[in-house]
């Protein structure tokens, strides 16, 4: 596990929600350890917006995973600075929480958009990480779809409210695409 996960929504006092969002545990964080025990150790950084722990739906025991959100990014780099964590007896890693990338599908695609035309319209959005442009070798041209990564999913949050947009003169079809090295969302 790597600290990815979606939005908490949360009221922005100081900083954006993911500058003030901590992940708890990679696989040291005891099933037993719960929001008050993580509220206990972590509000002496600072205070405490929202504890969220992962449940197994099944069992409904603790995945060994959490996030906590402060008020201010400020307490993120008192616990970085403090080190080694332990809650019960039991090592608690903990680390800023990492944005989640945004992945959209483009359908509608014409031969006579260039890569460029593609690329310069999305990036009015946000920030792209990758751009995955099939190619068909037996036409000799690029498919009529491509993949785009953002930076954040909040860009394809956004980007959905309007799933049918115009590149030039050509209407185009949005729609989330799965990012295949994407863990599931930890926080829904």
């Amino acid at each position: 596990m790597n600290g990815t996960e979606s939005n908490i929504p949360t009221s922005n006092d100081t900083g954006n929600a993911n500058d003030k969002k901590l992940f708890v545990g990679v696989g040291g964080m005891h099933f037993q350890i719960g929001d008050e025990e993580l509220r206990q150790h972590f509000e002496q950084y600072g205070d405490i917006e929202q504890i969220k722990i992962k449940l197994d739906p099944i069992t409904g025991r603790s995945r060994g995973i959490g996030f906590i959100v402060f008020k201010s990014a400020e307490a993120l780099s008192k616990i970085e600075a403090a080190g080694a964590h332990v809650i019960n007896g039991k090592k608690v890693d903990a680390q800023k929480a990492k944005s989640r990338k945004g992945k959209i599908f483009v359908g509608g695609l014409s031969a006579d958009l260039t890569d460029h035309d593609i690329k310069s319209h999305f990036a009015q959005f946000g920030t792209i990480v990758e751009v995955q442009m099939p190619f068909d070798k037996m036409k000799n041209r690029r498919k009529g779809f491509c993949f785009i990564t953002f930076e954040s999913d909040k860009v394809v949050k956004d980007l959905l409210q309007t799933p049918k947009q115009k590149i030039k003169w050509k209407e185009v079809d949005i729609r989330k695409a799965p990012l295949q090295s994407e863990q599931t969302s930890f926080i829904s």
